[in-house]
């Protein structure tokens, strides 16, 4: 299903809560880690690192109107209308 929420959040936004954060991709070259994104969820400050760079964050959705979702998935999926 994660396929069919991305393609809906990008036209019902309003289904979605979403939060602005800092994400990291792991550059490791081996390891089951390898290219995993990860979010760092705690409480956001914006610390000046090392480098001088600033963090970027990421609109990144946490919670879903799941009965609106089913209702239109349904509705568009078997052409008939859910309530």
């Amino acid at each position: 299903m994660h396929d069919v929420l991305t393609l809906i959040a990008t036209v019902k936004e309003d289904m979605f809560t979403y939060r602005e954060l800092p994400v990291y991709i792991v550059l490791a070259t081996e390891g089951t880690e390898r290219g995993q994104s990860i979010a760092d969820i705690r409480p956001f400050v914006n610390i000046e690192n090392e480098t001088d760079k600033e963090i970027k964050t990421h609109r990144i959705a946490f919670e879903l109107d799941y009965q609106q979702f089913y209702m239109g998935f349904m509705t568009n999926i078997s052409g008939k209308r859910f309530y």
